[in-house]
């Protein structure tokens, strides 16, 4: 189905399938280019992927802004606060993966890798001249009152004016920051090539990014771990299959952090999403679902865990292992345990924004947030022993009697309250009928993409 073939209208799909929603085929095109480049190169190769992606969305965010604006301002505040939030998150995200790209250039200070400076880099120079312009609106916005004064002395950020400032200041800082830690990152030469820049030009440009809503950065904050979690699964794969502590040591330490910066994607999502948000966003995912990832789903908070678990507990019983054995298996465990939290993390968004009470899940699960648990849960059978021991560190459920019964009581409420929402919003849904029709209701285990 070609882009042409979706429409804008409330309700139409953008995509038949999750590979088509998250462009994977484009996301495993990057990542083979970045490969290409050999050795720690590739690394840095997908952080910039990342950060060029981040780019191009925040040029999309603030050129709506500046269509906003120029309309004018009185009545719209809360869409362009709302934009400029999203704007501090991303921004946010890319301090995030520039930082451990000066990990990676620091690593490659001695290699034979030919390299050139980040810079001139179109998406960065697409995203700033958007900035500029919205910024000279802005400027002169300003020359026709004192607004932004009042704004300045108010005394809740919830004025919209008030948040607009702020984030303003923020977001410039941030900008700033930015340019700076990647003035001196020198990538490969070859990578950022004809078939790069088409590649990620398709990745910002999916049906996705015609629908005024913030889809694009939905699918970004998936693309983005997707990309991610190719290096982890072959990094953790590297290290457990060596016994050179060196080479373990390092290829877990790569691992960890990507992990963190791909779980850091979910924050923006959780945090900016409220129910009414996420609706505009679901109308237009058809019947897409995150458990169809076979990278994130099956692979790597499945098969890899299962690896993990079956490695520490085979070094568990070691008696008086060395300093860097330990070190080792202190740093799989680091890495099994993030896994689980952020298979926990995931429940987060169909919860708050689906909540519960026989809310279907896109392609039918009987209910959207206890399919999401199950991915959170799975692979914690029997064991006993050291296993046992793991099992406990890595459960799931957190029973009344540890948080309080008002605290369980309070937070079901307001589930069942939310998914009474949802329900009469997503008839079709609950239905199956329409496009929904194609897929029948199925057995609880497939969650809610996202």
């Amino acid at each position: 189905m070609s882009m042409s073939d979706f429409g804008t209208d409330s309700g139409i799909p953008v995509a038949e399938s999750y590979d088509e929603l998250q462009a994977i085929r484009q996301i495993d095109s990057i990542y083979r280019i970045s490969r290409e480049q050999g050795g720690e190169a590739e690394v840095l190769c997908v952080l910039v992927a990342c950060v060029d992606c981040i780019f191009l969305n925040i040029s999309q965010i603030v050129d709506k802004n500046r269509k906003t604006l120029k309309a004018g301002r009185q009545g719209k505040q809360q869409d362009i606060a709302k934009r400029q939030l999203w704007v501090r998150e991303l921004l946010e995200l890319a301090l995030h993966l520039t930082s451990e790209m000066q990990i990676q250039n620091f690593a490659l200070r001695s290699s034979a890798v030919e390299r050139a400076g980040f810079f001139p880099n179109s998406a960065f120079q697409l995203m700033i001249e958007s900035v500029e312009g919205y910024c000279q609106q802005f400027r002169e916005e300003m020359s026709g009152g004192g607004f932004v004064r009042s704004a300045i002395d108010h005394t809740t950020q919830f004025d919209p004016d008030s948040n607009i400032i702020h984030m303003l200041k923020v977001n410039c800082h941030s900008l700033r920051c930015i340019f700076a830690s990647l003035s001196n990152v020198a990538i490969p030469s070859g990578f950022r090539d004809k078939e790069y820049e088409s590649l990620l030009q398709q990745l910002v440009s999916c049906p996705s990014a015609y629908v005024d809503t913030f889809l694009q950065q939905f699918c970004l904050l998936h693309q983005i771990p997707e990309l991610l979690s190719r290096i982890v699964v072959d990094r953790v794969r590297d290290a457990l299959q060596v016994d050179r502590r060196d080479k373990e040591i390092a290829a877990f330490g790569i691992a960890e952090r990507l992990i963190r910066i791909a779980q850091s994607c979910l924050r923006p999502l959780v945090n900016e999403l409220l129910p009414l948000d996420y609706a505009d966003i679901r109308q237009h995912l058809g019947v897409t679902s995150g458990s169809h990832s076979k990278v994130i789903a099956s692979v790597l908070l499945q098969e890899v865990v299962e690896e993990l678990r079956e490695f520490i507990v085979g070094h568990l019983g070691t008696t008086k292992p060395s300093p860097q054995k330990k070190r080792v298996i202190e740093m799989a465990y680091r890495i099994f345990d993030l896994l689980h939290r952020w298979r926990e993390l995931h429940v987060h968004l169909p919860r708050n924004v689906l909540g519960v009470g026989g809310v279907k899940s896109l392609i039918g699960s009987r209910e959207a947030v206890r399919a999401a648990e199950s991915l959170a849960s799975r692979h914690q059978g029997e064991s006993n022993g050291d296993a046992d021991y793991l099992q406990r560190l890595s459960a799931f459920a957190i029973g009344a009697e540890h948080i309080g019964e008002e605290i369980v009581m309070l937070d079901q409420l307001l589930l069942e309250k939310t998914g009474e929402s949802t329900k009469v919003r997503f008839k079709a849904v609950q239905e199956r009928t329409g496009i929904f029709s194609k897929r029948p209701r199925i057995d609880d285990g497939d969650d809610e993409n996202g």
